[in-house]
């Protein structure tokens, strides 16, 4: 099943909280947390590479890739897969 949505399960507080984020417009692809758990990256069908903020999933940036060069994208997802 295709989402276009992210569902976060806050559990680090006494009564566990559930966000939905909602900002791509197609499907959501992977989900890579940072190793210090600070923030993750999210990426989706409609060439977006979103930073969200944990653990509320506040947005931190937004790219999207069918606005940069072919070669620059090549190397932002080298760096997304090595993250």
């Amino acid at each position: 099943m295709e989402q276009s949505l992210i569902d976060i399960l806050n559990v680090s507080s006494t009564k566990p909280d559930k966000y939905r984020l909602t900002l791509h417009e197609s499907c959501v692809l992977s989900l890579k947390f940072a190793h210090s758990g600070k923030w993750f990256l999210s990426t989706s069908k409609d060439n977006q590479l979103t930073g969200w903020k944990t653990p509320y999933g506040a947005k931190l940036f937004d790219v999207n890739f069918k606005l940069i060069k072919k070669k620059t994208k090549t190397f932002f997802f080298s760096f997304f897969l090595f993250f």
